[in-house]
């Protein structure tokens, strides 16, 4: 049986504070796969199925992902960019 917080107002009124969390997880998530779709992009000179597999890996590995693109220099060119 669920617990119900009484304290909590607005839209989780009622709802346990797993909702709460629920929401700030889905909103980092969203961010980590805009970020890494945009890091996978520039990363390999402007292609867009690089930009896709990178959001949604992204997606299923929201912390990791950008971790790694930080690593590699976030949204750096890999390979001689300038010369397109």
């Amino acid at each position: 049986m669920m617990t119900v917080n009484r304290h909590l107002t607005g839209p989780f009124a009622g709802e346990g504070l797993a909702t709460a969390g629920t929401v700030v997880w889905t909103i980092a998530s969203l961010a980590s796969v805009a970020a890494s779709a945009y890091h996978g992009a520039k990363r390999n000179g402007g292609s867009i199925g690089w930009g896709l597999w990178w959001g949604f890996v992204g997606g299923v590995f929201p912390v990791v992902t950008p971790a790694i693109a930080a690593a590699q220099g976030f949204g750096k060119c890999k390979n001689n960019c300038g010369s397109r």
